[in-house]
């Protein structure tokens, strides 16, 4: 009966909802339709080791930004010049995994954080940073030279940060920004005061931005004194922006943190899971012991690169290094577990899935009330690899024997 009643509602869904963006992650209930018997299970990268960037180049804070620029991958970060400086910096590499010892400083005066960089539509290059508000260059060359630095956001009022993370996302920059909020009461565990937490601002062109407003904040649920150190690493992912989330517990220790999975639809409305992504490391020796901080992702390989800033000796220790966490592209989250999953309307090509089937899983192709076609996709693991040769706009109900299914394209 179930499903009788929602095939009639799916079948006005599909006429009335346009076809969803490739690819479909699972990551919310956004593009499902209708589920049953399926729990929602978060998945966490592996890290690679031992750090990417650290003390032979200087670097000085969590922050950064990795992109491939002319068949090489880049990294920007903040490197400080003991007596001298803090500099934008990058570091180059053939793989994204091994970067070069000696750092090239950009030519920025009165860096005091960040090194943020978006591609923009028209191919060059925006660096944002703080240092007393927001600034913002441009860069024609490939990211070498910046040029015609300007304050774009001031310190004042709710803009009072020294976080900034940029995207392009849905035809405007993103900046999402580290502001602070003023909790009158406190929760069971947390004492009234204030509190670091998320704030978005919105442009057209990296000059003229929005007035930031708070977006994410920490709430009755979070223990202890729970605190956000802003939204880094944000990507797109067919449609929905996926951000890490810096969650600070300056309440434990000499300040510890870790990062959550935040996202979202349209750049100024945010969610977040709770649970850590990714964690700091319960060995006391390791770089990295007290804070795991993602501040940029990539997809290279077929996997989902996360390079995240780490800390030894607590948050404010200046022991800091960059290194890498890596999964399967886009296994963020998972339907798991034996059920039925129908999406909204998809515009196929070929339906390609990301799972992991240690059952079974059978794809049917839904238009009205009709199967169209059906496939069986056996025991295997699938890194979008294209398991029916269907092109048109379906519904795809999935018949799930024991899998993780993370998204389809």
């Amino acid at each position: 009966m179930w499903w009788r009643t929602h095939a009639v509602l799916a079948a006005a869904a599909f006429l009335a909802s346009p076809p969803l963006a490739h690819p479909v992650l699972f990551l919310d209930n956004h593009g499902i339709a209708a589920e049953r018997g399926l729990r929602r299970v978060l998945h966490r990268p592996a890290k690679h080791g031992p750090p990417l960037v650290g003390p032979l180049q200087h670097n000085a804070a969590p922050f950064m930004t990795v992109m491939r620029l002319r068949g090489r991958y880049r990294m920007y970060f903040n490197s400080l010049i003991p007596g001298r400086a803090m500099y934008v910096s990058y570091v180059e590499s053939p793989d994204g995994v091994h970067f070069g010892r000696r750092p090239t400083n950009l030519d920025i005066p009165n860096i005091e954080f960040g090194a943020t960089v978006v591609r923009a539509p028209d191919g060059h290059l925006v660096l944002g940073w703080w240092q007393d508000g927001v600034w913002t260059a441009v860069s024609h060359n490939g990211g070498n030279r910046f040029i015609h630095a300007e304050e774009v956001i001031d310190q004042t009022g709710p803009a009072e940060n020294d976080i900034v993370s940029m995207t392009y996302f849905r035809g405007r920059y993103i900046a999402m920004l580290k502001l602070y909020k003023h909790y009158a009461r406190g929760g069971k565990t947390a004492p009234p005061g204030t509190r670091r937490v998320v704030g978005v601002a919105t442009s057209p062109n990296a000059r003229d931005w929005t007035k930031p407003r708070v977006v994410l904040a920490p709430d009755g649920r979070d223990p202890g004194v729970t605190e956000f150190y802003g939204v880094g690493g944000m990507i797109d992912r067919g449609g929905v922006l996926v951000g890490m989330l810096r969650v600070l517990r300056d309440d434990i220790g000499r300040g510890i943190g870790y990062t959550t999975l935040a996202w979202s639809r349209d750049g100024v409305t945010w969610h977040r899971y709770r649970a850590p992504f990714l964690s700091f490391s319960a060995d006391r020796r390791k770089w990295d012991s007290s804070a795991a901080w993602a501040d940029s992702q990539i997809v290279a390989r077929g996997r989902t690169m996360v390079y995240y800033g780490g800390y030894h000796g607590g948050h404010k220790a200046n022991n800091r290094h960059l290194g890498l966490a890596t999964l399967p592209v886009d296994r963020y989250v998972s339907r798991t577990g034996t059920g039925i999953l129908e999406t909204r309307p998809v515009r196929l090509a070929g339906l390609a899935l990301n799972a992991t089937v240690r059952g079974s899983v059978v794809v049917d192709l839904v238009r009205g009330r009709r199967v169209v076609s059906s496939c069986r996709v056996p025991r295997g693991d699938y890194v979008y690899e294209r398991v029916c040769p269907v092109i048109g706009t379906y519904r795809v109900r999935l018949l799930v024997q024991d899998a993780d299914v993370y998204a389809l394209s």
